[in-house]
């Protein structure tokens, strides 16, 4: 009996400790904000506890809060399911303000040579301008800009870092 109850006791703390709050970005996209109602969370809190209400919706703050970033798988240019809805929003966000204009950026990990991540950068960031196009918005709006792995939002040679550098943001300029 006592063998039993420690068994179980031990795969409780297995389980446990292999459980983690942290989401998995590797080749998704993570979504900042409450995408789910865009109408309604003008009111609500963002990532870093700042009211969305409280933001210049023409900021980078703003866009970034509101819809977030879009992640790209590793040495990807996909737009999966989720980093399609990030975009929709932007484009969204676009139509609400028809007179301003855009850069869209591209980023890479820090794994490859500076010139391998500027190019990747670059088709990244052209991959979501053609699907802003593609969604309506005039592509004279949007100019394209890659930083490769030159403007890493994570330090760490570790994959979790790797997943948020892979990214693309929306700018308005």
């Amino acid at each position: 009996m006592y063998l039993k109850v420690l068994t179980i006791f031990a795969a409780a703390i297995l389980f446990t400790a292999c459980s983690s709050s942290q989401p998995d970005t590797v080749g998704r996209t993570q979504v900042g904000g409450n995408n789910s109602d865009r109408s309604s969370d003008r009111s609500t809190a963002g990532r870093d506890g700042v009211s969305i209400g409280d933001l210049d919706p023409r900021t980078d703050a703003y866009i970034e809060q509101k819809y977030g970033y879009v992640y790209f798988g590793y040495d990807s240019i996909d737009l999966v399911p989720q980093a399609r809805t990030v975009v929709e929003g932007w484009a969204e966000y676009a139509g609400d303000f028809p007179q301003m204009v855009f850069s869209v950026e591209g980023h890479a990990d820090e794994r490859g040579t500076r010139e391998y991540n500027l190019a990747l950068g670059e088709r990244r960031a052209n991959s979501i301008k053609e699907y802003l196009t593609a969604l309506g918005v005039a592509p004279n709006r949007i100019s394209t800009v890659t930083y490769g792995k030159e403007r890493p939002v994570a330090v760490g040679s570790i994959e979790e870092s790797y997943a948020k550098n892979r990214r693309g943001v929306l700018r308005p300029r």
